[in-house]
């Protein structure tokens, strides 16, 4: 139960196998985000850091979802949770943007345009009622406990423009994974590596392939993508070596050049 100035708001839960799984999903995304956390200062760190803060914000509210028991109830959460929905795919692209040295991309400009239809997404789920754009229908499993979902033509736009940032990614990463060389491309392996999973959620999610009805496993396949982030901070610094642009500084000089990082690593030769 729930006290403020007006008098008490209850609110009721009920633990249950979608709630524990997003629950846990949620634990693993903010153990990541703690770690990557420390290393906010390298490039890339910080847009790595709010991407997976919006992920776990993501799965933290579709946890409070499933477990709470009321249809306000919980489509108050499900409303909250857009605000992790609409941002994730954004970031990523953002983060590889930063991650590839092409800040220039990100000018103020571009960006008022580019999270334009994110924040227009989440207000159009926050004021649903009133015109059905991102649900035309919900209603309550009741074996679950979880809201299903008839999306209206907002939602479809918002999934084709978080689609449009993601393989915006993949094409920028690939690109350069075949002008890198040595550690590089082991880095920009693991990123495309990652961004396959929710995906594959996703798409398990939007043809009703999900194994509990209701259960959104694009958000639980983020926590796939955070535990392989996880091992490539840990194991093949994705955070710690600079990329070089090749083009300029090495493969067009004629004298040899041998490249070492902060720790006495050999990262680049021509």
């Amino acid at each position: 139960i729930l006290y403020n100035g007006a008098g008490e708001i209850a609110l009721y839960w009920e633990i249950t196998p979608a709630a524990t799984i997003l629950s846990i999903t949620a634990v693993i995304v903010a153990a990541v985000a703690a770690l990557i956390w420390r290393r906010r200062t390298a490039r890339g760190g910080t847009a790595l850091f709010w991407l997976m803060g919006s992920v776990f914000a993501w799965a933290a509210m579709h946890a409070l979802e499933a477990a709470s028991i009321g249809f306000d109830q919980k489509l108050f959460w499900s409303k909250l949770s857009y605000l992790g929905i609409t941002t994730t795919a954004p970031l990523f692209l953002v983060f590889s943007v930063v991650f590839l040295r092409k800040r220039d991309w990100l000018k103020p400009s571009r960006m008022a345009l580019f999270w334009a239809i994110p924040l227009l997404t989440t207000f159009l789920a926050a004021t649903n009622e009133f015109h059905a754009l991102i649900w035309t229908k919900i209603t309550i499993d009741p074996v679950h406990n979880l809201l299903i979902y008839q999306h209206g033509p907002a939602f479809w736009l918002y999934t084709a423009y978080a689609y449009l940032c993601v393989t915006a990614s993949i094409v920028l990463l690939i690109n350069e994974y075949w002008r890198a060389k040595s550690d590089y491309k082991g880095q920009i392996r693991w990123i495309v590596a990652s961004s396959i999973f929710p995906w594959v959620g996703n798409v398990v999610y939007l043809f009703g392939f999900d194994p509990i009805p209701g259960l959104d496993t694009t958000v639980i396949s983020f926590a796939i993508t955070s535990v392989i982030l996880t091992v490539a901070v840990l194991q093949s610094h994705l955070l710690d070596l600079l990329p070089i642009a090749h083009d300029v500084l090495l493969q067009h000089m004629e004298d040899g050049v041998i490249v070492m990082d902060v720790n006495n690593r050999v990262i680049e030769t021509n």
